[in-house]
């Protein structure tokens, strides 16, 4: 987990899903939000929606593996939980002690893990507030396709036998 000062991730190549009383607007179309969804106003700190978690959790699931989650931890609490799970394995769990005020929180995968859902938790009477939610689908290109790992070892392997053979019949 990282923190950056802002109301936006600041993270390149992210996408920024907006609350509404209503729910949640994601442009890229792959999230699903558990109820209770509670919308509290506005954020005076960033002037977006808050996501406000009252007494129970939050969860939103992911069509599609992210590498990267971020939000504004609005107020955090000790007793404020946030959790990151890979299907039904926990991944990390943060709690809001040591975390300012209005701070946007990064979160990434480490070693080819993904991101399957994330809960916001809240055992008190009042609060767990976000807003400026953010992700980021799995990047791929840091796997190679098979087919460009075997066919250079294919055409470097022909190659290899085809210069033997020449040496073989001369």
């Amino acid at each position: 987990m990282t923190t950056t000062a802002g109301c936006l991730s600041g993270i390149a190549g992210v996408t920024a899903v907006g609350y509404t009383a209503t729910g949640v607007t994601d442009p890229g179309s792959i999230i699903t939000v558990a109820t209770p969804i509670m919308n509290q106003g506005t954020n005076p700190g960033c002037s977006t929606n808050w996501l406000s978690e009252i007494n129970g959790s939050t969860t939103i699931t992911f069509s599609q593996p992210v590498d990267y989650v971020g939000f504004v931890w609005g107020t955090p609490d000790s007793y404020n939980s946030f959790s990151i799970y890979d299907g039904a394995t926990l991944l990390g769990s943060y709690t809001g002690n040591g975390i300012g005020l209005n701070s946007y929180e990064n979160f990434f995968a480490i070693g080819g893990q993904n991101f399957t859902s994330v809960v916001f938790s809240n055992p008190a009477t009042c609060c767990f507030e976000t807003a400026g939610f953010s992700y980021q689908l799995a990047s791929a290109s840091s796997i190679p396709e098979p087919s460009t790992v075997f066919l250079p070892t294919i055409a470097g392997g022909a190659w290899l036998i085809s210069r033997r053979l020449r040496r073989r019949s001369r």
